[in-house]
C-alpha cells in the first residue's frame, strides 16, 4: 500500500507539492477551499476565477530559471502546456542592455537563464489541470 500524503491547499505551494511527490509512487491529496476555475482557457480563469485566499491572484508572475529548467527537466508536458496556453520564456540575453549586447558572447548554460512567466491565473490553471491528470493525486474541495 502505498504512502498517502495529504496537502493542505491547492495554490502554488500544494500544486509544486504533488508535483514533487507523485513521481515517488505517492498518492498525494489535495485539499482546497476555493472553487476550481471556470471552464475556458487562461482568459476565463483571469476574469472569472475566485480564489479569496490569493491576494495576488491577478498579478503577473514569474518563474526563474532553476524552477523552469525543473519543469523543462521534470515534467516535459507541463512546460509544453504552459507555453501552449501563453506563458513566455524570456532568455537571458533579451534582457541585456544594448550597452551589453555588444560585447556579450553566449556561453552554453547560457540556454538555461531563461524565465518563464505569465499571469498568476494561467500558471495555476495549467498546472493544476496537468497535476489533475496525475494518476496517484486527487484534489478534494469545492467544485467550480
Amino acid at each position: 500500500m502505498a504512502e498517502k500524503v495529504l496537502v493542505i491547499g491547492a495554490g502554488m505551494a500544494g500544486l509544486w507539492t504533488a508535483l514533487a511527490l507523485a513521481p515517488s509512487g505517492r498518492e498525494v491529496i489535495l485539499l482546497e477551499r476555493d472553487a476550481g476555475p471556470p471552464p475556458g482557457g487562461a482568459d476565463a480563469a483571469f476574469a472569472d476565477w475566485t480564489r479569496r485566499g490569493v491576494g495576488q491572484l491577478r498579478h503577473s508572475h514569474a518563474f526563474l530559471a532553476r524552477l523552469r529548467n525543473l519543469i523543462r527537466d521534470q515534467h516535459p508536458a507541463l512546460l509544453a502546456d504552459l507555453l501552449a496556453e501563453g506563458c513566455r520564456e524570456l532568455p537571458f540575453e533579451d534582457g541585456l542592455t544594448s550597452v551589453h549586447k555588444r560585447t556579450y558572447r553566449p556561453a552554453p548554460i547560457d540556454r538555461d537563464l531563461v524565465i518563464l512567466t505569465s499571469r498568476r491565473t494561467t500558471l495555476e490553471l495549467v498546472i493544476r489541470r496537468y497535476v489533475e491528470r496525475l494518476p496517484n493525486v486527487s484534489l478534494r474541495g469545492r467544485p467550480s
